[in-house]
Order: structure tokens, then C-alpha cells, then sequence
């Protein structure tokens, strides 16, 4: 069945699917607009996509089908140990946010969602992130949908810490 889904969505028939045919395919099913709650298809499509090629792969689908089960959010420790292990080419158990958005943004425009991203895990501002750091991160992004400013962006969990002390 996440075959023939995969087939359905990959509308060029290029074996990979574009950002453009995830929101057609998202946006064409019932009730599926974007309401207010949950991650942005941007966000959503940045996560899936973990080797940043611009495409999600029929590979990288399939694993996100197995984490998701039926249903559910994207599992934000397996995004978090593919995009790290992909961007710490170095291997020092850190990475810088050049390497996070060189390592992953292959081929696309735009780069404000992983920007974003890496902003939020650094929470010292010392300019690197840990795998533990993403995975706080991505986890505040996918799971505090009762934050999320309806224009397709999330509060960080920097503004939440102040919207909630001030």
C-alpha cells in the first residue's frame, strides 16, 4: 500500500517526491489543509527528506511509514540521528549550522527551515549543536503543536521558555 501511495504522489514519475507533489498530495486529500496544528509541509518534507536531496526517496518513505506505524508524527530521534550522522562529516559528536544546512540542503532554495532549526537546538548560542540538541529540537517542533503560530511556523522552544516566564 506505501507503495502504490508512494507511485500515486511521485506524480513526475522521477522516483523521488518533490516538495511541489508532497503539498499537491496533502492538499488534495479531505480535510488535509493546513489547520493551525501540527508542522508545516515545509518542515514536515525537511524531516522526511533526511539525505536533503531535495526529494523524498522511496527509501526514505518506506522508513518513515515503519516509524510512523499507521499513523502519527514523524519520530523526531531517527530524523535527528539521519540528519546529524549526515552533517557531522568530521565526526567530532558536534556540528556547526554551515554543516547542518551544507550537508542538507543540496539542491534547495530554500534554507530557513533548517536555519530555524539549528537556532532552536542551540540554546547557548556557542554556535553548535549535539544529536541530543536536534532531537529536543525537532521533538518541541513535532510534539507542542498547541505553540504553533498558524502561518505554517512554530514558536522555538526559546519563546516558549519566555512566553511562558514573561
Amino acid at each position: 500500500m506505501a507503495q502504490q501511495m508512494f507511485k500515486k504522489a511521485d506524480v513526475d514519475g522521477s522516483g523521488g517526491i518533490s516538495k511541489d507533489e508532497m503539498k499537491a498530495m496533502v492538499e488534495g486529500r479531505p480535510g488535509a489543509t493546513q489547520s493551525g496544528h501540527g508542522p508545516s509541509i515545509d518542515d514536515l518534507f525537511t524531516m522526511i527528506d533526511t539525505d536533503g536531496d531535495g526529494a523524498i526517496s522511496e527509501s526514505e518513505n518506506e522508513a518513515q511509514m515503519q516509524a510512523m506505524g499507521k499513523a502519527g508524527p514523524p519520530d523526531p530521534s531517527r530524523m535527528a540521528k539521519m540528519m546529524f550522522e549526515k552533517a557531522d562529516t568530521n565526526g567530532s559528536g558536534q556540528i556547526t549550522k554551515s554543516q547542518l544546512l551544507d550537508s542538507l540542503q543540496s539542491g534547495r532554495q530554500d534554507s530557513t527551515a533548517l536555519a530555524s532549526l539549528f537556532d532552536d537546538a542551540d540554546d547557548d548560542g556557542d554556535g553548535v549543536i549535539s544529536q541530543t540538541d536536534l532531537q529536543s529540537s525537532l521533538t518541541a517542533l513535532l510534539k507542542d503543536t498547541s505553540k504553533y503560530l498558524g502561518d505554517g511556523s512554530f514558536m522555538s522552544r526559546k519563546e516558549v521558555r519566555l512566553s511562558t516566564n514573561g
